[in-house]
């Protein structure tokens, strides 16, 4: 019997049977201790996937100097040089005056994991499945218009949470924020997972004055969820 983290590792890396990802599925539903395994592993996977991209990107910019230093480019020219400061710091000065919040929501924003049903790759086609593929593929309009169209038939409050986490990172901030506002208030399994997702929504919108009070609400539901990052908005804000 496969130990619960070769069954993560074996998730993540796609290469559990299918009686094996059934059984990540039950473990995700019924052992909270799973579950937490789960999503730290989850958010490892995530960080580390960042730090490649993070390394490639330095390598590219890198690379790019170099060529524009042999090339000589536009900005060679001394004027061409301090007009382009120019409106560097000008562009700086706008961020800082009005784009506080927004930035915050854009650097501690980051897409939930599907952990109430995960995708069993070679398993037959169901509704709900489908709407989870397009969400794992990162394609979260169509995951949104499917979520929506399964709670047209049931009312399954989890289905719902999914559906505003697919709406915030389609960018459709307008129909996500009244589903959290619901969401946020109700006691189910993802709540202060809403609370969290709303209040970075709230800071998005420049609504500090919402988000700060949500944030301090979440130590009674739950200590740990994002702790550190709540901690450290709080200073910001």
């Amino acid at each position: 019997m496969m130990e619960h983290e070769e069954l993560i590792q074996g998730y993540f890396k796609q290469s559990l049977s299918e009686a094996d990802s059934q059984k990540v599925i039950r473990l995700l539903k019924d052992d909270a201790e799973f579950k937490a395994a789960f999503e730290t592993y989850q958010e490892m996977h995530m960080a580390f996937k960042k730090a490649e991209y993070d390394n490639l990107k330095a390598q590219l910019q890198a690379v790019e100097s170099k060529i524009s230093e042999q090339t000589k480019p536009w900005y060679s020219q001394p004027w061409l040089r301090y007009a382009a400061a120019s409106v560097l710091v000008i562009a700086l000065g706008v961020n800082f005056f009005f784009g506080g919040s927004d930035n915050l929501y854009d650097d501690y924003f980051e897409t939930y994991p599907n952990v109430y049903q995960p995708v069993i790759r070679g398993a037959a086609s169901t509704s709900i499945s489908d709407a989870f593929v397009f969400y794992e593929n990162g394609e979260f309009e169509q995951a949104a218009a499917s979520f929506k169209q399964l709670l047209e038939d049931q009312d399954d409050i989890n289905l719902k949470f999914y559906r505003a986490m697919a709406l915030l990172n389609a960018g459709d901030t307008q129909q996500a924020l009244p589903l959290l506002e619901q969401l946020s208030e109700t006691a189910f399994e993802f709540q202060a997972e809403s609370k969290w997702y709303l209040a970075l929504t709230y800071l998005k919108l420049d609504q500090t004055e919402k988000a700060k009070p949500l944030l301090e609400q979440m130590d009674a539901i739950d200590a740990e969820f994002k702790a550190e990052q709540r901690s450290s908005i709080l200073k910001e804000i």
